[in-house]
């Protein structure tokens, strides 16, 4: 079909199937479901003495002047930088070492069918721990997924090793990443907060490619690239561990 043709195809599927679920489903606010945010239950008597507590609201000025809030930041943008270097270097280092054009591409495609995979099977765990810990979890899996890579680059499993952890702890961040900032800066000021950290993501994405390119250009060796974002997700991981204690 060619790639214009491919791309009209994946529109037509994408209009026809998401459009109309979303059109049917999607509710814009928990009460439209009888749910309190969160999944919090309503109160069923009207007698009933406890009174809901109100949601913690946070204002953007207050929320950029919090340690947390950049620690947290540079968490989601370390692993946003290795998430997008590992898209756009992924395919020529597989077959820089050995593999074929056809195993890379299946391995590169196999990334959003394990983010669909660590959504379900890892989203419900951040309803019994905390969401904090479960994100530097994931952040190390990434990170060991990359280590993987680096060791076994030549190896189809060491591949599909890769591509299962990394893909699956992906997914699920970029829904633990909008639930963090609920959770820790309330609904209020949701929009502008969550724009601001946008922001560093953003540069983030901007940087990864050509930086990663650099280094790459200037070392001659993918292997130096992978252990440097290992070594960025572990940085990434102890930012989010500093975002446990609020100044």
């Amino acid at each position: 079909m060619g790639w214009r043709g491919a791309l009209v195809s994946l529109a037509t599927i994408l209009a026809l199937v998401t459009i109309p679920i979303h059109g049917l489903m999607l509710r814009r606010r928990p009460q439209d479901l009888g749910l309190l945010p969160d999944g919090a239950q309503p109160l069923q008597s009207a007698t009933a003495t406890p009174t809901q507590p109100r949601e913690r609201s946070m204002t953007t000025a207050r929320a950029l002047r919090e340690p947390r809030f950049w620690f947290i930041s540079s968490a989601f943008a370390t692993s946003t930088f290795a998430g997008v270097t590992m898209m756009v270097y992924l395919i020529p280092y597989l077959i820089d070492h050995g593999h074929t054009s056809s195993f890379a591409a299946t391995i590169a495609g196999l990334f959003g069918f394990m983010s669909l995979v660590g959504r379900m099977a890892i989203a419900p765990l951040a309803e019994r721990i905390s969401r904090l810990k479960l994100t530097l979890g994931l952040i190390l899996v990434q990170g060991a997924g990359v280590a993987v890579l680096a060791v076994t680059g030549t190896s189809a499993i060491g591949a599909l090793i890769y591509i299962a952890l990394f893909g699956a702890s992906s997914g699920i961040l970029t829904i633990m990443r909008a639930a963090l900032l609920a959770e820790q800066y309330g609904p209020a000021h949701y929009g502008t907060i969550n724009g601001a950290q946008n922001l560093v993501l953003t540069a983030a994405r901007t940087v990864a490619p050509v930086g990663a390119g650099v280094v790459v250009s200037a070392l001659g060796s993918y292997e130096i690239l992978l252990w440097g974002l290992v070594g960025l997700l572990i940085l990434g991981a102890v930012a989010m561990l500093a975002s446990r204690h609020r100044a």
